[in-house]
């Protein structure tokens, strides 16, 4: 039984990619909100982003499945024509901060329910 290759720790895995990218976009606009000719980059949506991800076949114990695997790459970025707003910058980072820690709770709390079940709990 694979607990670990399903297809919620396959999403979660690839949500967590994409929010890491994403900050890492906005920490660069942060860095750059003092320079007068910067303008503002976003991240691409999550539904852009795996609907060009390269797909390959996973067979587990319950069947063959398609997989995609998230690679951000510099044609993700989008460069917009807005100037940088530090304060809207550090919103969307405490924004991106909280999804991912929802996240990392659900595998927590995954865990925990899985230990549970199997007698290994606390």
């Amino acid at each position: 039984m694979a607990l670990l290759n399903n297809t919620l720790s396959i999403l979660v895995n690839q949500r967590i990619t994409w929010l890491n990218a994403r900050g890492n976009v906005l920490v660069s606009n942060i860095a750059n909100a003092d320079n007068s000719s910067a303008t503002r980059k976003e991240l691409k949506s999550f539904k852009e982003v795996i609907a060009h991800s390269p797909r390959r076949i996973k067979n587990s114990g319950y069947g063959v499945s398609e997989v995609r695997d998230v690679k951000i790459t510099d044609d993700d970025v989008i460069t917009t024509k807005s100037e940088i707003a530090r304060e809207v910058e550090m919103l969307e980072m405490s924004n991106n901060s909280l999804e991912h820690d929802s996240l990392i709770n659900i595998v927590r709390n995954f865990h925990k329910m899985m230990k549970s079940v199997l007698g290994k709990g606390q």
